[in-house]
């Protein structure tokens, strides 16, 4: 070869080398994008098959595995990538799950889930920090995930350290800006007799707690047969299923914790619900008055008359879109009292003056619980004490009243000041939650701990007409039953009328042709006992949630404390 053709040659090869170059740059920008968009999906998917445990689809057992994809799907490395991902795995989960609240309007399922979604992205978030600070060094540029995690203690110590990150987030959702509680990973196993009673001493947090933890030894376990697979290793000894097996042990020991029988010789309250499926309107009008309050007191005297030696007839939240003391509602409610003689608990809306106040436009409005006797009279009361943020209240309105009409429904009811217990006949007390309030275990707790015997809610989720919300809704009454070993009555105005035994099992819902949305009304008898206890749930409350704070916060201070040691020796 001459040193003419030498040349030539070497001057192309230049002149092909950027053209290389340019191709693999493009390749790899190409892979790169075409993995961060898998991540994307894979992001969502689990969000989406998380929400598949809950009502309508209620496919609880997914709940077990739903996040699979997710841990074992290396997660990006990049910052901005990762926080896009945990952010569209919350929201994915949440705007599923929440859909039935947009029924109320302008997308409010799709607005809360945009607060709901940070909780469980900062769980997804912050497990990339964890697999990070507990993958073998010898690996300098690893996976973001779990497939690198083959050691017995590390796999261990992630699943707990994510189980306990999980249940201390789903705990301060229930507590900041007056808390959210709904929807709880655990609140998908309502139907999951079998383990819930574990709840009488963890709360529903138990229950969300080993729900992680399985999806993470299965996660772990996974990866570990690939990388056996790719290495041509072996797997692990059984020691780790055993091991990982070891934390759930918690789930069985309550199953051998004998509930008191009730002694044949206890009294049954015999009360009978009223379901009038009135549909909700965001407009009051003297016929929608008219129409529930016909349907409510026509219903009661028919069950008057099927059903003997009643106790009670008990109507839900706002049975009757009416304050209780207006001259129409006041006066059939006597001619419906002396004609049934039989004492009447009920939820209404009630106008009151203030100590000293003469103004009728200055009265305060409550949504209250009553307990009507035979003759009409308000013989005890209980004022609903955690009201609904925008529906029941608008934050900040008093400062802003503008507020109120924008955003709200036009209306601030006044929340009621401490708990009360009803004394029903036949030795019952009884303490009320008024709608939202089952959803927080506290009230509940505080009810029996001031002496309830049984406990109950008044309702109305025609709100979200025949969505799944009502069922969504109901589930968590089941786990308000359980963490305090009483039964439990529900009474909704559309659907979901039941019965809760202190197991958690769910007894005579009204249905009608397979629905529960119907009008109709049915007699429930309640064993009325004082022997049942008090659980350690209901002795001590979230205990175990507060463990698993505080071990969280521990754990994050001490990696963000190893972070900034790591960057500042790099200095």
């Amino acid at each position: 070869m001459s040193e003419r053709r030498f040349g030539a040659h070497i001057k192309n090869m230049k002149h092909k080398q950027p053209e290389i170059s340019e191709n693999k740059a493009e390749n790899l920008a190409y892979m790169h994008k075409s993995r961060l968009l898998w991540q994307w999906l894979v992001a969502v998917g689990s969000g989406i098959l998380l929400a598949l445990a809950f009502p309508p689809a209620g496919f609880s057992y997914i709940g077990w595995l739903a996040l699979l994809p997710l841990l074992v799907f290396p997660m990006p490395k990049e910052r901005l990538p990762r926080i896009l991902c945990a952010y569209s795995f919350g929201y994915a989960h949440f705007a599923v799950m929440l859909h039935w609240l947009n029924e109320v309007g302008f997308g409010a399922g799709y607005i809360l889930s945009i607060y709901c979604a940070l909780y469980p992205a900062l769980w997804y978030y912050l497990s990339g920090s964890l697999f990070k600070r507990i993958t073998p060094a010898d690996i300098k540029t690893p996976d973001m995930g779990l497939l690198h995690i083959s050691h017995l203690k590390r796999g261990c110590l992630c699943g707990i350290a994510l189980a306990v990150l999980w249940v201390a987030l789903e705990w301060l959702r229930g507590c900041l800006f007056t808390g959210f509680p709904w929807g709880m990973l655990g609140i998908s196993q309502y139907k999951n007799t079998s383990i819930l009673r574990i709840v009488s001493y963890t709360g529903v947090y138990g229950i969300s707690f080993m729900m992680i933890l399985c999806n993470c030894t299965f996660a772990t376990e996974l990866c570990r047969a690939i990388h056996v697979f790719k290495t041509g290793g072996k797997l692990c000894k059984p020691l780790h299923y055993f091991a990982m097996a070891a934390f759930t042990i918690l789930a069985l020991l309550p199953l051998f914790e004998k509930i008191s029988d009730v002694p044949e010789s206890a009294p049954m309250l015999k009360l009978c619900a009223i379901q009038g499926n009135i549909p909700q309107c965001r407009e009051w009008s003297q016929d929608e008055f008219q129409y529930a309050l016909d349907t409510y007191v026509s219903l009661s005297k028919k069950a008057k008359g099927e059903y003997k030696g009643l106790d009670l007839i008990m109507w839900p939240e706002c049975a009757v879109p009416a304050p209780i003391d207006i001259q129409p509602y006041k006066a059939e409610l006597i001619k419906l009292q002396r004609e049934t003689q039989t004492p009447l608990l009920l939820g209404a809306i009630q106008m009151r003056l203030p100590p000293g106040e003469t103004d009728a436009s200055n009265a305060n409005t409550f949504n209250s619980v009553f307990l009507l006797d035979e003759r009409a009279h308000i013989v005890a009361g209980y004022d609903k004490m955690h009201r609904v943020p925008f529906g029941e209240y608008v934050p900040f309105s008093n400062i802003y009243p503008w507020l109120r009409d924008a955003v709200g429904l036009g209306r601030d009811l006044m929340p009621g000041k401490v708990p009360f217990v009803f004394k029903l006949a036949k030795g019952t007390k009884a303490g009320v939650n008024i709608c939202f309030e089952d959803v927080f275990p506290a009230i509940s707790r505080t009810f029996t701990k001031e002496g309830a015997n049984m406990l109950m809610t008044v309702t109305n989720d025609s709100w979200y007409n025949q969505s799944c919300g009502a069922e969504q809704h109901a589930a968590h009454v089941v786990f308000r039953a359980v963490e305090n070993r009483r039964p439990f009555m529900r009474s909704g105005n559309n659907s979901h009328t039941l019965m809760v035994t202190p197991a958690g099992k769910v007894m005579g819902q009204i249905t009608a042709k397979d629905s529960v949305f119907t009008q109709d009304y049915q007699a429930y008898e309640i064993p009325v006992f004082d022997g049942w206890g008090n659980t350690f749930y209901t002795k001590y409350g979230d205990v175990f949630a507060y463990v698993c704070t505080i071990s969280s916060t521990a754990m994050l201070a001490i990696m963000l404390v190893k972070s900034f040691a790591f960057h500042a020796s790099k200095k």
